[in-house]
């Protein structure tokens, strides 16, 4: 059996595929993805505002909010509780973020860029901040919630996940040698 790029495994000489039927017309996959092991936190102050960096794994949209929702009411005293994800579990990625009422655009989309740039699946990133008195305008939020977010996610252990599929081939001792 050998494996011919694209889309189907095929049998000797490409002739005899009824072995295979049931992968044929396979899309091909990403096989490995990045991920964090345990949770990563990073926190600092930028023009008296607190921003505390959380990033922890999650495998499904379910887990990720109910990770997000103990945060908020451990942080409730937060003024914005901003957040991203990314996921590839299931063989699809999925990824959705929320600016949890920073101006549009100034939160979500700076941590999941974050996300991005480290190429991380299967993970959320939170960030929790305390205004602080000094309105930082859309570009210094959007700088803010990004380089927390970068800071947070190199402060968590990466690990990289393996896809596979086990299969089992059953042959006739007639055919083993062919």
């Amino acid at each position: 059996m050998r494996y011919r790029p694209g889309f189907e495994w095929v049998m000797g000489d490409g002739t005899d595929k009824s072995v295979c039927a049931t992968l044929a017309c396979v899309q091909p996959m990403q096989d490995a993805y990045r991920t964090i092991v345990s949770p990563g936190e990073f926190r600092q102050k930028i023009d008296r505002s607190e921003f505390l960096g959380i990033a922890f794994p999650a495998g499904t949209e379910e887990e990720f909010f109910e990770t997000l929702q103990s945060l908020q009411k451990k942080h409730f005293d937060a003024t914005h509780a901003c957040w991203a994800f990314r996921l590839f579990a299931d063989g699809t990625r999925r990824e959705r973020s929320s600016d949890a009422g920073e101006p549009s655009g100034s939160a979500g989309k700076p941590i999941l860029s974050a996300l991005t740039g480290a190429d991380l699946f299967d993970c959320g990133v939170v960030i929790v901040r305390w205004y602080g008195g000094i309105k930082l305008g859309t570009g210094g939020l959007s700088r803010a919630y990004r380089s927390t977010a970068a800071e947070t996610l190199s402060h968590a252990p990466v690990q990289i996940r393996y896809r596979y599929v086990r299969l089992r081939v059953t042959v006739s001792f007639e055919n083993m040698s062919a």
